[in-house]
Formats: structure tokens, C-alpha cells, sequence
């Protein structure tokens, strides 16, 4: 699933690409993509002016309404070519274009075009759990994913996510993910913050003192800007619309189990805990 950077990367993407474009037409090909009760044909004649992200989701503005996006597992932004665009492209029924796979709903712009004759916004997503909402935008905020409500790691005071951490009965690393608390991290950057900060993922939250948290804090805050930097983690199914993201070559403990810790050369250690799988150093993240 996208965290804060990926989410990130992905609305600067489209904020700095669709500018100047309107939608011309719109597919829905997979019904369950779409949640509430606004058609995505409404977005029909509308400019685009604007994406922002809140957590995790993607919201995309046309004037007077909005598309949220909540990605989920396998959801993503793309360009491609509408299936009446012109030649080229998988043949479907009678030599007709269509659709690639896995595309559940497309945008058809006007005043757009990508390098490669790109005229669309394709939301390709292979497991289906990601969902599009149209909607006025001042209904955002009570139709976002309570995972999106939150207030984001980097904009919480030293004393505001001490107190959150103080609040919470969950282990860090699940305190840390759990979007009401704070919003915007997940498994990857959760696992490198903590590993940066050299403090165990299965300490108690409430029992950091304010110094340590204020460690945290600063590691969530330098790591969350890096990685933005880096169009975020390449990894699994994560892409965005202008390409991917390098920061998976900086980690240091995800996806590292097995692997000498950078730090002090201890094996790194796996274990799973709260269903996520944890990886740490036992020395240095006592």
C-alpha cells in the first residue's frame, strides 16, 4: 500500500501534469471501483484543477467536484491510450483496441497528451481493493477513509506526538501505523524510522519519555522528507504516473531480515507482530 511519500509523489504528478486539461469521457469497467452514489460520468466537461493528498488517498479537484482515491493495495495512477486513440495497442474483439489489464477506470482528457500520445488517466488496480469517490468538495472530509482523517506524522508538534504516543496502548511500530493516531505511515517507513531511531518497535508507546520521542519525531520528519524527494519506496506494485521512486535503495532494515545491520553488523532479525512482519536489530533496537 502507498504511504505518505508514494501518496505524495503521486498528486504532484498529476498536479503538474493535468493542469490545463478537462475531461472529455469517462469508463467505469469494474463497478465496485466506484463507492458512493455520484457517477463518474459527472466529472464529464469539468477542468482539472488541481491534486492534493491526505494520508494515504489521492484527491483529485475539477472545479466543483472531487475524485478520492484511496489506492489500497495494488491501486494506481497511469497514462495511457483510450481504445479509440488510434492504432497500436492490445487488440480486443474485431481488432479494436482496449483497455489494458487491470484498468477498472479511465479519465478521457482533452488538453492533454502524453510523450508517447498518452489522452488518459487509467486507475489500474489487479486486486480490486482500491476505491474512486466523486463528490462536492465539501463532503471530503466526512467521505475519506478514517485512515485519511488524521493528522499527518509531519505536521504533529514535539508535544502533540509525544502525547499521541503517551495516549496510545499498542506497541510503537503499531502506534506509529495506526492512521487514527497519526496519518501517512505504514510497515515501510514505520520499520526504517524506528530502526534510524534505535528504538525496539515492541517497546510500549506510552512508556517513551519526551526525549525519545522527540528522536523519532526527527527521524520520521528527516526520513518522510527524503523519500518525498525520491518519489518514495519501488516496491511491490507501487508506481507513479511519472515514474518510480528510488528511496528503496536507502533502507536500511526493510526487506533487510537476514542482512548485517548497517550500523553495528548484527544479524537483522524478522518476527511478526500485530499480522505486519517486523524487521529490527536486536542490538542496536533494544
Amino acid at each position: 500500500m502507498p504511504e505518505l511519500p508514494e501518496a505524495q509523489t503521486i498528486a504532484q504528478d498529476l498536479d503538474g501534469s493535468l493542469r490545463g486539461s478537462s475531461v472529455a469521457r469517462t469508463e467505469l469497467l469494474f463497478r465496485p471501483s466506484l463507492a458512493g452514489t455520484m457517477p463518474l460520468s459527472e466529472l464529464h466537461g469539468r477542468a482539472f484543477t488541481g491534486a492534493a493528498r491526505r494520508g494515504k488517498c489521492v484527491i483529485l479537484r475539477f472545479g466543483d467536484l472531487s475524485l478520492l482515491a484511496s489506492l489500497r493495495m495494488t491501486g494506481q495512477f497511469v497514462f495511457g491510450r483510450s481504445p479509440g486513440s488510434g492504432e497500436g495497442g492490445p487488440a480486443g474483439g474485431k481488432g479494436k483496441r482496449s483497455w489494458p489489464p487491470h484498468v477498472r477506470a479511465a479519465l478521457v482528457l482533452d488538453g492533454f497528451e502524453g510523450p508517447e500520445g498518452e489522452d488518459s488517466l487509467m486507475f489500474r488496480d489487479i486486486r480490486k481493493f482500491g476505491r474512486l469517490h466523486v463528490c462536492r468538495p465539501a463532503d471530503e472530509e466526512a467521505l475519506l477513509p478514517a485512515s485519511a482523517r488524521g493528522r499527518d506524522v509531519t505536521e504533529l508538534s514535539p508535544e502533540e506526538f509525544h502525547s499521541r504516543l503517551a495516549s496510545s496502548g499498542a506497541p510503537l511500530k503499531v502506534a506509529l501505523m495506526d492512521q487514527g493516531v497519526m496519518a501517512g505511515l505504514g510497515n515501510i517507513y514505520a520499520t526504517e524510522i524506528l530502526f534510524e531511531a534505535g528504538v525496539s518497535p515492541f517497546r510500549p508507546a506510552a512508556s517513551l519519555s519526551r526525549h525519545e520521542s522527540d528522536i523519532i519525531l526527527e527521524a520520521a520528519r528527516s526520513i518522510l522528507d527524503q523519500a518525498v524527494r525520491m518519489r518514495g519506496s519501488t516496491v511491490s506494485n507501487y508506481q507513479a504516473p511519472l515514474g518510480p521512486g528510488s528511496y528503496q535503495e536507502l533502507h536500511k532494515a526493510y526487506g533487510k531480515a537476514g542482512k548485517p545491520c548497517p550500523r553495528c553488523g548484527t544479524t537483522l532479525e524478522k518476527v511478526r507482530a500485530a499480522g505486519r512482519t517486523t524487521v529490527f536489530c536486536p542490538l542496536c533496537q533494544k
